[in-house]
């Protein structure tokens, strides 16, 4: 038994067509035995091992350091709760205020890959999900208009004794789009905080009166 939930074997021969060096991908020796062969050779790759890699090589996070505008939000709502509405669209028309509809591009199951329309009154921004980290953190890229192209959001769930605190964090834009439209982000965010803020402690009290 290989004892890997996950993995891939390799014959030498295979390895060997495909140029590949077992010592160096860190394949690890391995004997298989088979009826009316016998004992053979392989390598055996851990794709758990891959996988970790590939999950941390894309990452897209914006940090506090770049970030143009960090907020918090304060809640009692533990982090799966928080995370749904703020990826659920039924639930982001409600507290985004200035958005009208949510409709995707893709379709299927949500996830780092989905692209979104997002409608503000007749304006449409398209949302691009760079980063989904369930419950941890997403990553949105927008693109509104033909001023602003792929502006990074990142949204950060920690969980702690009181909740969650839910961090909002703004790319840098440039500072010519910032000065135009900085002052009105930031009152627009603030609404939106309170908006969600008010249905987070709405669900945590309807699910302990349940």
């Amino acid at each position: 038994m290989i004892g890997k939930p996950a993995f891939a074997v390799y014959t030498e021969a295979t390895l060997n067509k495909m140029s590949m060096d077992p010592s160096i991908l860190g394949f690890a020796p391995h004997t298989e035995s088979f009826d009316g062969i016998g004992e053979v050779g392989v390598f055996v790759q851990d794709l758990s091992v891959r996988w970790a890699f590939e999950q941390e090589r894309n990452r897209d996070y914006v940090t506090s350091e770049q970030a143009i505008l960090e907020v918090k939000i304060e809640t009692p709502a533990p982090p799966p709760v928080v995370w749904t509405h703020l990826t659920d669209p039924s639930r982001r028309i409600v507290w985004q205020s200035a958005t009208t509809s949510i409709q995707s591009v893709t379709g299927g199951r949500a996830g780092a890959g989905s692209v979104n329309h997002c409608m503000h009154g007749p304006d449409l921004i398209i949302e691009h999900v760079s980063d989904w980290r369930p419950f941890s953190y997403i990553t949105c890229r927008y693109d509104i208009g033909e001023a602003i192209d792929q502006w990074a959001w990142t949204t950060q769930l920690d969980e702690n004794d009181e909740g969650t605190t839910a961090t909002i964090r703004l790319s840098d834009p440039g500072t010519e789009i910032w000065d135009a439209i900085g002052e009105q982000m930031i009152a627009q965010l603030d609404l939106d905080r309170a908006r969600l803020s008010e249905m987070l402690l709405e669900a945590v009290q309807t699910e302990n009166v349940g």
